[in-house]
């Protein structure tokens, strides 16, 4: 139990070959590097194993074949908007929502079975009507089944009989012949069929609804360990001086859209890398960063196939000096290829760090459709002095300058907990909300969850009494925040250990977000 409740946390793990060592209750966890098969040859490759919380279509392929009976929901490539069917049977690609309006029961004609390329096929909108297109307008308002609601779907560049799957990128064709194109450039948010061309403006990615939200009963499905074969053997070792603990020099992120998976990790000579998997094989990308320490890794939400990016960061240089002293550097890459777009130092917080990172480097990092969000921890200055500290660094995803606006200090004595996540609906509010989690020493002593806004306002959270041990060792060890998949809300999971030394308890949470708070859905319980 008590390496269960570590090992699903994700921000990962250290590696040395030929022993397994926990470190309790200090939780720092030693994993293994093992060689690969002697095959290989006198090369000695190395892995890493991450344990981690992860979205049901980790165990379960998001790429699967689309059936008869499936719901799915048609995405337009260039806004990533979703053809959408109103209560009157209007139908429009204004929305980006993965919500009941978007969704649509695909029934092949035929009937049972898998759908292929050149099979007719109909689409039930939630309100039981079927989209239908008797002449280049298309709508939702009638239940017929006959020629006007009947499209032959075809996959982009694959032969008739070919089987579709999810988050393929397909064309629908009209009994009139010709295709339908939504939100095109010179009719926005428009759904219609004008032209037989199989263009940009015909594409149409064939999504299928996200797995169900995180609970406390699904938890124990949801925890996964992954292998991951290194080029490169990967360090457990600080340069911290007299520091005597290890670091998180490990991250992972995995889409869930697709089946990519980013791994960004430092070797032995402080050279980062980053690794790009498919349906966890081994890497089929891989590109050296530079010299320094890995901070995190985040797909760029809302992104598809071929215009997917990644986020990685890294505090450059080597040594006490570099990686105490140093602000990050964020590069943003093109996705599969890891081409750079744009490499960008964040800005220093002066007048409160005296450095930019803790032993254990417990930072957290999200990115939304247009920010990068850092969550920072190291010493600070004023109220806090000699302390741990808190701060917060917003960057413009486009251009990678700093939001200065945005950026602030978190005020009193606080221990970055790498619990960062973000929700684009962000409830009852304008802009969506990035939440984070810190140990908080005193009023009270707790873990505190904090929402901000991507307009920079600050909403206040609820606090989970937790401050244990002497000094500044806190109970609540790294735990994860994950948006709810369906609502404004998110869900946490997070270790905490008791005063009496006892073994720690697992814990779960949901939260809901309302415009002037976050505040318990599910309130903390033990799940083990």
């Amino acid at each position: 139990r008590a390496f269960l409740a570590q090992a699903i946390l994700p921000q990962f793990i250290r590696l040395k070959v030929e022993r397994a060592v926990v470190r309790w209750p200090s939780r720092r966890i030693a994993s293994f590097a093992a060689p690969l098969s002697r095959a290989m040859g006198r090369h000695c490759a190395w892995s890493i194993v991450f344990w981690s919380i992860v979205g049901c279509t980790y165990s379960q392929p998001t790429v699967t074949e689309l059936r008869h009976g499936h719901t799915v929901y048609l995405t337009t490539p260039r806004l990533n908007h979703r053809i959408t069917a109103e209560p009157d049977g209007r139908v429009h690609a204004n929305e980006d929502d993965r919500g009941e309006r978007q969704r649509f029961v695909i029934e092949r004609q035929s009937g049972s079975g898998t759908v292929v390329s050149g099979d007719v096929v109909l689409f039930k909108a939630w309100n039981g009507h079927r989209l239908s297109a008797p002449s280049t307008s298309i709508h939702a308002q009638w239940n017929n089944s006959g020629s006007w609601e009947q499209f032959v779907i075809e996959g982009k560049g694959s032969e008739s009989g070919r089987v579709v799957r999810a988050y393929d990128t397909i064309f629908l064709k009209t009994h009139t012949g010709k295709r339908v194109d939504a939100d095109a450039p010179n009719a926005p948010g428009v759904v219609q069929a004008r032209y037989s061309d199989k263009g940009s403006w015909q594409e149409l990615i064939v999504e299928r609804p996200r797995c169900p939200g995180l609970t406390a009963e699904n938890l124990a499905s949801r925890l996964s360990a992954l292998t991951v074969y290194l080029p490169v053997r990967y360090t457990w070792n600080c340069e911290y001086g007299r520091q005597p603990w290890t670091c998180r020099h490990a991250h992972y992120d995995g889409y869930l859209e697709s089946n990519w998976q980013a791994y960004l990790y430092s070797d032995i000579d402080f050279n980062t890398h980053m690794l790009t998997l498919e349906n966890y094989k081994l890497p089929r990308y891989h590109k050296v960063l530079g010299i320094g320490k890995a901070e995190g890794v985040k797909f760029v939400p809302g992104r598809f196939s071929p215009n997917m990016e990644v986020i990685a960061a890294v505090t450059m240089g080597k040594g006490t000096d570099s990686l105490i002293n140093n602000p990050p550097t964020f590069f943003r890459l093109k996705w599969p290829s890891l081409d750079i777009i744009w490499k960008r130092q964040a800005s220093r917080h002066a007048a409160v760090h005296t450095s930019w990172a803790t032993p254990d480097n417990a930072h957290g990092l999200a990115v939304s459709e247009d920010r990068i969000f850092w969550f920072s921890a190291g010493s600070c200055t004023g109220m806090c002095r000699d302390k741990a500290g808190v701060t917060v660094n917003v960057l413009n995803l486009t251009t990678g300058e700093d939001i200065t606006a945005e950026g602030f200090a978190l005020p009193g004595v606080r221990s970055a907990k790498q619990m960062v996540a973000y929700n684009k609906r962000g409830g009852e509010a304008p802009s969506g909300m990035f939440l984070t989690a810190s140990a908080v020493a005193s009023n009270p002593p707790s873990l505190r969850f904090e929402g901000y806004r991507e307009n920079g306002e600050v909403v206040p959270g609820p606090n989970f009494s937790s401050w244990g041990f002497e000094g500044t060792r806190q109970g609540v060890s790294p735990g994860v925040i994950q948006a709810d998949p369906e609502s404004p809300g998110f869900v946490s999971v997070w270790s905490h250990g008791a005063d009496d030394g006892t073994l720690d308890k697992l814990y779960f949470a949901s939260l809901k977000v309302s415009r002037d708070k976050v505040s318990w859905n599910v309130e903390p319980k033990v799940v083990f």
